[in-house]
């Protein structure tokens, strides 16, 4: 290491040459490194000005790459971009290089890929950010950086932009539609669909479930039903249907809420494929449930352990079962009696009881406590704890 001067240090390479400097704030003898505006400005005068920004995370070679990326990597985008967004750049030419680099992956539509809304749509929605990914790729994917990789110049990638601004724009259902996805109906959805659209219920069994590698026992209507394969604690083979007559090995959906939507929707109606219900859920159905997947699913161990009891807070929750629940329940529990009691379901199945709590009962006049009823999540969980002590 070597200090140029009071409060910076450089990182040297064995022969001695200068890698990058940092400034350091030494606070209780813990070094913070900064980074630098340049390295000729670290190299003759340290980094007086950059502040508030910790490079901590980093490793010295992050740190260079960075650096090297402000000093060679930036460009004046408003050299390929009018201030209304619109490409400045040689469209034609555009053409000629999207489909040399790009068109491999991302279809002569700029839609191959159906991770995000078309190269189309991104291009003209957000034209800094196509810009930048189109010069450096995207991270964690194979997408090449038409600078380092393809050896573009700078004005080429502002062709391909503007190439990219005249494919098509259409976008997807889900993106479209996104604000008037219905959170609750998406909750009941994945209880017993049929209950919420007005399709006749099913009277097959589900091919998907049938096809299940590891199998399933139940038939019928109860196969087609998402909750049966993902299970009420959404993490299907890994939760309570980790074994039983509702085992089938499917995963669960907690790990894909943070999922494109669009991916998401794709998956629910799967056209053509193996998970096809195009026939049963319209696009509308199909939003709902996108919309419960990303906004709606909660990792239930935080409400109950692994043996089934709550750890709300029964007080709380005895207020709020008040407030929300006793009108139609009953302080017992009991005053609905098509089923065996608010006390009884909450002890067997601990994680139906939470799903409903949250979401309603399908076919019926029952609120969600989350959209209808303004709790919190938290707020639910005592719900249930207090719903555990209840006569059984």
């Amino acid at each position: 290491m070597l200090t140029i001067r009071t409060g910076t240090e450089c990182l040297l390479r064995s022969s001695g040459d200068i890698l990058t400097c940092w400034n350091v704030r030494r606070t209780s003898e813990t070094a913070v490194r900064m980074l630098p505006e340049s390295l000729s400005e670290c190299y003759r005068n340290g980094c007086p000005n950059v502040t508030g920004f910790s490079t901590s995370a980093l490793s010295d070679e992050d740190v260079l790459d960075l650096t090297k990326f402000v000093r060679e990597g930036l460009v004046d985008i408003s050299l390929y971009l009018g201030s209304d967004g619109t490409a400045l750049g040689d469209a034609a030419a555009g053409a000629t290089l999207y489909a040399a680099n790009c068109a491999a992956c991302h279809g002569d539509d700029g839609k191959l890929v159906t991770t995000f809304d078309g190269v189309g749509y991104l291009a003209n929605d957000n034209p800094q950010e196509t810009l930048h990914k189109i010069r450096w790729g995207h991270p964690g994917s194979t997408m090449p950086s038409a600078v380092a990789d393809g050896g573009l110049t700078d004005a080429e990638t502002g062709d391909i932009l503007a190439y990219a601004q005249t494919l098509p724009e259409a976008v997807h259902y889900a993106t479209v539609n996104w604000d008037d996805a219905n959170l609750k109906n998406g909750g009941l959805l994945y209880d017993k669909w049929w209950k919420m659209n007005g399709v006749t219920e099913p009277t097959t069994t589900f091919s998907l479930y049938t096809d299940a590698s590891d199998g399933g026992e139940k038939t019928g209507s109860t196969t087609w039903r998402c909750k049966e394969c993902h299970g009420w604690d959404y993490i299907g083979d890994q939760g309570r249907y980790s074994s039983g007559s509702h085992y089938t090995g499917f995963d669960g959906l907690l790990d894909n809420k943070d999922d494109a939507k669009t991916a998401i929707f794709d998956a629910i109606l799967d056209a053509g494929g193996a998970h096809d219900l195009s026939a049963v859920l319209d696009n509308d159905d199909a939003l709902d449930l996108t919309k419960f997947v990303v906004d709606g699913l909660v990792d239930m161990s935080l409400y109950f352990d692994s043996n089934g009891f709550a750890t709300g807070d029964t007080t709380a929750g005895e207020t709020l079962y008040t407030a929300n629940c006793v009108s139609c329940h009953g302080v017992d529990g009991k005053q609905i009696t098509t089923f065996n009691g608010v006390g009884y379901l909450s002890v067997d199945n601990p994680q139906e009881t939470l799903h409903k709590i949250r979401w309603g009962h399908p076919g019926s006049a029952m609120p969600s406590g989350v959209v209808d009823g303004g709790l919190t999540d938290a707020e639910t969980g005592d719900i249930l704890a207090h719903a555990q002590t209840l006569d059984e």
